[in-house]
């Protein structure tokens, strides 16, 4: 019998976490889910080597080419920020490790209409693969 109670009590618990997991604010997503990307502007200060700068905004100018833009999508100018270039920590402490923010600019209005920060780590060791 005790048994009976705790399997619905937990099949409760885990109902009601899943379903809130759902409902964390309450309304839909208003903002579109994808964008129109025109071009890409990559930035950072004297301390970023210039062939890395280069080399994401090689990158990124050939990802905006190869994807079709979906149809009515709002189009916006992706601005990539490198804010910190360094090693990691502890474990990482050989490999580098970059910081970056990048900012989806609307063409028409001029306003920002998405951002995000990203960190990544270099998953090898050789110094030729860092950059």
């Amino acid at each position: 019998m005790f048994a009976r109670f705790f399997k619905l009590g937990l099949a409760l618990l885990l109902f009601g976490a899943l379903a809130s997991c759902s409902f964390t604010t309450g309304r839909p997503i208003t903002r579109p889910l994808s964008y129109h990307v025109r071009d890409v502007t990559v930035i950072a200060d004297a301390t970023v080597p210039t062939r890395i700068i280069a080399g994401v905004d090689r990158r990124v100018s050939a990802a905006i080419a190869a994807t079709r833009p979906p149809a009515g999508a709002e189009r916006v100018v992706v601005l990539v920020r490198i804010e910190r270039l360094g090693y990691g920590f502890n474990a990482r402490r050989n490999l580098q490790t970059a910081r970056f923010s990048v900012t989806a600019v609307s063409v028409e209005t001029g306003e920002p209409v998405a951002t995000g920060s990203f960190r990544v780590n270099n998953p090898a060791d050789d110094p030729m693969m860092a950059e």
